[in-house]
């Protein structure tokens, strides 16, 4: 959750923004937080910064840096690059979200395996991503833009 939030944000583009890297001080100055909620961002650094996460590197002084992960996440619009942001998005709907509760489920129902039901039909009403996105205009523009996003990677890939 703390990725999605750091894309809902901005952060990778901010980030990019100031060359790299920025201080704490530096990022309020570039995202639009509210001031009442800007106190809470250094939290959010921590959790995106701390290990096993690596989303983004810190150095003296809480400088924040990107890395390979959250380069990944900037989305320049003029680029036909690889830009995940849009996956990470898709990844964190609550459809998918939903997906992911129901795995254990699934796994442990009766069938072949072929052509059953899937954990995203167990969330979601027996409809599959596609039947889901023709339904839920805000849904289907996040599925949109994740395919799209993965279809370039896919044309770069080696």
């Amino acid at each position: 959750m703390a990725l999605h939030c750091a894309v809902k944000l901005g952060i990778p583009d901010a980030l990019q923004r100031c060359g790299g890297s920025a201080s704490l001080a530096e990022l309020l100055a570039t995202l639009r937080i509210p001031q009442t909620k800007q106190p809470y961002l250094s939290r959010l650094m921590k959790v995106l910064a701390m290990e096993g996460l690596r989303f983004v590197s810190v150095t003296n002084g809480d400088v924040y840096h990107l890395n390979t992960l959250s380069r990944l996440l900037i989305s320049d619009e003029g680029s036909h690059a690889w830009r995940m942001s849009p996956c990470v998005m898709l990844s964190t709907t609550p459809q998918f979200i939903g997906s992911a509760l129901r795995l254990g489920q699934w796994f442990q129902s009766e069938g072949d395996g072929d052509g059953e039901v899937t954990a995203f039909m167990m969330a979601n009403r027996g409809q599959s991503p596609h039947t889901a996105a023709a339904q839920d205009a805000e849904f289907n523009s996040v599925f949109n833009q994740a395919m799209a996003a993965d279809s370039r990677g896919e044309e770069e890939a080696p």
